[in-house]
């Protein structure tokens, strides 16, 4: 799927609801044992637009934002301002010859801590942190490092062998409008609104 270098509107944005979604089936035997497996091995972030819609100028900005994507057909950039940014997150240890690392958000817990890929991080942005790269705990400069495509950071030259690798920033999720129908209503002169309609992730990587 095509993914647009673009956002909703910021107001907009702040007024979706929504969070991780995982995928489980789940067995219950006669005896009444229960059994889990987990199918998805990420979830995807599922959303609902339309709380943020107050005015006429709110809602023409979504239906021209909705045009624009053609309804399913096109993704965009999403911020999920409860969850996007990344501190101090370790990225892997260097053995000397690996010099691709991947950018992941690692959801701490002292059971099952949960690592997630990060696929779309942002360099830099008006009031967001630069994405910094480190070396135990020293950051280095881009002559060192560059951005690949699907959140990779390639260093020119492998960290040695026990260097620990970190990074701060944040980042944006790709994802797409669930639906191709978009209803809006005009329920006075100058307030507008649009009935909630969802949002979903888009899978990337392998």
């Amino acid at each position: 799927m095509i993914i647009d270098a673009v956002r909703l509107p910021m107001d907009i944005e702040r007024g979706v609801k929504g969070g991780p979604q995982f995928n489980t089936s789940v067995l219950m035997t006669d005896g009444g044992v229960t059994s889990t497996n987990q199918n998805w091995q990420y979830p995807l972030y599922r959303g609902a637009v339309g709380y943020g819609v107050q005015t006429r100028e709110d809602l023409q900005d979504v239906m021209n934002f909705f045009w624009a994507r053609r309804g399913r057909a096109r993704g965009f950039l999403f911020r999920d301002w409860q969850d996007f940014l990344l501190v101090d997150e370790v990225l892997g240890t260097g053995d000397g010859a690996i010099d691709d690392f991947q950018i992941v958000r690692t959801y701490g817990d002292t059971i099952a801590p949960f690592v997630r890929p990060i696929t779309r991080p942002i360099e830099s942005g008006t009031g967001l942190p630069t994405l910094q790269v480190s070396i135990d705990g020293v950051q280095v400069g881009l002559s060192t490092w560059s951005l690949q495509t699907g959140g990779i950071v390639h260093f020119t030259v492998p960290p040695a062998l026990g260097e620990i690798v970190t990074i701060n920033g944040a980042f944006d999720i790709p994802v797409h409008f669930a639906t191709d129908n978009l209803e809006t209503v005009m329920e006075l002169e100058d307030v507008g609104s649009v009935p909630l309609f969802p949002i979903a992730e888009v899978r990337e990587g392998s």
